[in-house]
């Protein structure tokens, strides 16, 4: 019999809090689409520059709240269905190994 992990595997829901961060959010955004998670969800609090139009373009989700880290995190929370919650900054990076060791 397979181990658990192989037959269940996890839908991953990356969330990314964002404040004008237009100037890094394309390239990170498609780092994060070429790990193939379940979803990806922008969470911003109140960009000024093109960051929301440019989330738009690549996440699956993108929600506002008010500025902050804990604010905007738990605003994505609550918008993932994924199995496991990734929280991510837009100049974070993930190597594709970690992220496939997590599912």
């Amino acid at each position: 019999m397979p181990p658990f992990k192989e037959v269940f595997a996890l839908k991953v829901s990356v969330i990314v809090p964002t404040f004008n961060e237009a100037l890094i959010l394309e390239g990170s955004l498609r780092a994060i689409s070429d790990l193939n998670p379940y979803e990806i969800i922008v969470a911003d609090g109140g960009s000024t520059d093109k960051t929301l139009s440019l989330a738009r373009r690549i996440a699956t989700h993108v929600v506002t709240s008010r500025v902050g880290r804990a604010e905007q995190m738990n605003a994505g929370a609550k918008k993932a269905t994924g199995d496991l919650l990734l929280f991510m900054h837009a100049d974070n990076k993930l190597p594709k190994q970690s992220f496939k060791k997590m599912t």
